[in-house]
Order: C-alpha cells, then structure tokens, then sequence
C-alpha cells in the first residue's frame, strides 16, 4: 500500500506540476503557494524538481510499515492532489470554452 500511496502523490505532484506551469505561461492561473510561486519564478525547472523530489524522498523516509496515522497523512495528501487537479480541469475546461 505504501508503494502505490507513494507512487499515486508522484504521478499527481508532477502532473500538478506540468499543469501548473501551462496556466502559469498561458497567464490563466497564478500559483496560490507563496513559496512554489516564489521557486517558480527562480526557476521553473527548480520548481518541477521539488514537486518531483519530495514523493520520492517519501519512498526513503517513510518506513515499509506505516502507521494508521501516516497511512491517513498520505491519504488526505492524495485526496487534496486530486482536488487540486480537479481546479486544474476547471480552468482548462473555462479557458477551453472561451476560444
């Protein structure tokens, strides 16, 4: 379970990610986090590799037995991934409407 939680928060954190820096290209979307705003206009690069190294350093810092606890973080992790990206397909689809 550990694994696929893990690799669920990779796949959604990079495609959060990628979508992000379309809507911040494009000029539809401003970045809500101070600090992932502030990393991206350092470096868009810098900021697809925090989104990316920090699931992956869940792999070497979370044990193979995971706690209820840390089980549940991981869940509410995955389910605010997916809402986020769900307000991504929002903007997508409204910009989409209005060409």
């Amino acid at each position: 379970m550990r694994i696929i939680l893990i690799t669920f928060i990779l796949i959604t954190s990079a495609s959060d990610a990628i979508l992000t820096d379309l809507g911040l290209r494009t000029g539809i979307i401003h970045e809500a986090n101070p600090f992932m705003d502030w990393l991206y206009h350092q470096s868009p690069l810098a900021f697809f590799l925090f989104k990316v190294m920090l699931p992956l350093l869940l792999l070497f810092l979370i044990p193979h037995k995971v706690s209820k606890l840390l089980r549940g973080l991981m869940f509410i992790t995955c389910a605010l991934y997916v809402f986020v990206l769900g307000m991504h397909g929002v903007w997508i689809v409204t910009s989409y409407h209005q060409i």
